[in-house]
């Protein structure tokens, strides 16, 4: 019975999932590969958390991306530009030009590199709230 074979899924096997299903687009089994390797004692990798947000975010589900950064940060995974990118984008999304201003400003922080999608999408985020102030200091 397949059940009841002990598995030993290290989080290399976890992170090749996540990345699949996330690729696929099929965001709900990413999340749940990313929560389970989570449960499982297998912290995922940064990009299987960026894979997963970024499936998350294509399909519409701003608000997960956002519960998604803080389990990250809560597992002590550190955040890449391409996390920041995700964050930005989900705030984007949600209409909140401010938040994505400073994740733009923490990844400036603590990466020390500009991103130019990034900072593109918070650019967006303030055009689309009608900012036009705010674009002006960010050129």
């Amino acid at each position: 019975h397949a059940s009841a074979l002990p598995l030993n899924v290290n989080t290399a096997a976890w992170t090749a999932a996540v990345v699949a299903c996330a690729g696929a687009g099929c965001w709900q089994a990413a999340v749940w590969l990313l929560l389970q390797a989570l449960h499982d004692g297998s912290p995922p990798i940064t990009k299987a958390w960026n894979m997963a947000m970024g499936s998350c975010a294509k399909a519409g589900q701003w608000p997960l991306v956002l519960v998604m950064l803080g389990k990250m940060r809560k597992a002590g995974v550190q955040p890449d530009f391409v996390t920041y990118v995700n964050e930005v984008r989900a705030f984007k999304a949600g209409n909140l030009w401010a938040a994505a201003l400073s994740s733009l400003h923490e990844m400036l922080e603590v990466i020390e590199v500009p991103n130019p999608v990034a900072f593109g999408v918070a650019v967006g985020a303030a055009i689309d709230a009608k900012k036009w102030e705010i674009v002006l200091l960010l050129l």
